[in-house]
């Protein structure tokens, strides 16, 4: 993938004779996901990323973890120095020790080192490499090639990939241990399906699949003999940290409160139970404690009808996710429906749990883009609300 000269790599996968077309927007800094648009010729162009109009804004306007990589650990942990008990190994488990930093202060205790602290992965430049190159193969001989990962998976009629990667050195946020990531970020289009097979049902009518947007990252440890040796490791826990939001602004009825009227189904019973400063309890308790219930017939409900007053920021486990024995990974994990009803993400994954948070902390200031103003000449709009986009 050559250089670009404005910073903004772009994939884009597009059929001229249905006007259909997938295009993303990467920056290197966090490897930041800028755009993604659709455009299915039955809705003008549609971008379902939250975010400023120049990518060079989310460096002005400060550090918002939107739609950026963060790691080497997402969301929190207790600031300063801890020690973390690797279970899995025998004689009582494997104390591995780290010392971070406080980007999350709390009243009544220690802060929180949220996303990593103050020099989070989302700050970090990522390297585009080509598949050829050397750290490409060496992920590929170590057989963690990402699989597709849903169950309906017609033939592409086109595709377009690219990678990226990021070293990360022993000590590195106060984590032990030299690691390595590989981004790998793949756009497929599907041809017009021929009949209902490869459709999604709808309450405006069956809805056929557009394509498919992958985003993998992996990790490895720069050098495992050396780590094997003196028997130790590090903890970790990549995702991108990316908004969605689904409107339709330039035409009505779209959501002027946000996500409220968004439809929200996860594959889920049970979410982890955290303490006032947010971090975990170890329970794990059903959703019906949150009001929420996303096992009934009519799972798939606007998000102002079942989110809790204060918001969602719940870390919901997966059903069926624990155990060797039963592979889910193309098993849909939530599904995000416009108010509209006319666009329908599918959400797939091969984790455990997914944290859904709602922007909760967002207060309007800042910019937002243009596809996202009630009219292009908006500029009283100013950035995204409290509640006006939906994390996963």
């Amino acid at each position: 993938m050559p250089a670009p000269s404005d910073g903004v790599y772009q994939l884009s996968v597009q059929d001229d004779a249905t006007d259909r077309k997938l295009t993303l927007d990467l920056t290197r800094t966090g490897l930041t996901m800028h755009k993604l648009t659709i455009g299915s010729g039955r809705f003008p162009t549609r971008d379902v990323l939250c975010g400023p109009e120049s990518s060079s804004s989310f460096k002005i306007e400060g550090r918002k973890f939107m739609n950026q990589v963060v790691g080497r650990y997402t969301n929190r942990l207790p600031a300063g120095k801890s020690y973390i008990i690797d279970s899995s190994r025998e004689e009582g488990g494997k104390r591995i020790e780290i010392d971070l930093d406080e980007n999350e202060p709390f009243q009544d205790g220690r802060g929180n080192c949220l996303h990593s602290g103050q020099n989070g992965y989302d700050l970090r430049e990522f390297e585009p490499v080509g598949a050829d190159s050397t750290i490409v193969q060496e992920f590929r001989s170590t057989n963690t090639e990402p699989a597709n990962s849903e169950s309906v998976s017609p033939p592409s009629l086109s595709s377009s990939s690219a990678h990226f990667h990021l070293h990360s050195p022993s000590g590195d946020q106060g984590f032990p241990e030299a690691i390595d990531i590989l981004a790998t970020v793949t756009l497929e289009l599907f041809p017009v399906p021929k009949d209902t097979d490869l459709t999604i049902p709808s309450e405006t009518g069956p809805k056929s699949r557009i394509g498919r947007a992958n985003f993998n990252l992996r990790a490895k440890l720069s050098d495992p003999e050396e780590v094997a040796r003196r028997d130790s490791g590090t903890p970790i826990n990549l995702t991108w940290h990316t908004g969605y939001i689904l409107n339709d602004f330039r035409g009505e009825p779209s959501d002027s409160n946000g996500i409220q009227q968004h439809k929200l189904w996860i594959n889920s019973d049970h979410h982890l139970a955290v303490q006032q400063s947010q971090l975990p309890t170890g329970e794990i308790q059903p959703n019906k404690a949150l009001g929420i219930d996303f096992s009934t017939p009519e799972a798939i409900r606007p998000i102002g009808e079942i989110m809790p007053p204060s918001g969602f920021d719940q870390c919901f486990i997966f059903k069926n996710s624990t155990g060797d024995t039963v592979d889910n990974t193309k098993d849909p994990k939530a599904i995000l429906r416009s108010p509209k009803d006319d666009l329908i993400l599918v959400f797939y994954s091969n984790q455990t749990a997914v944290q859904c948070y709602s922007a909760n902390y967002f207060d309007g200031i800042g910019s937002r883009k243009e596809l996202h103003r009630r009219t292009p000449a908006e500029q009283e709009a100013g950035g995204y609300k409290k509640q006006g986009m939906l994390f996963f």
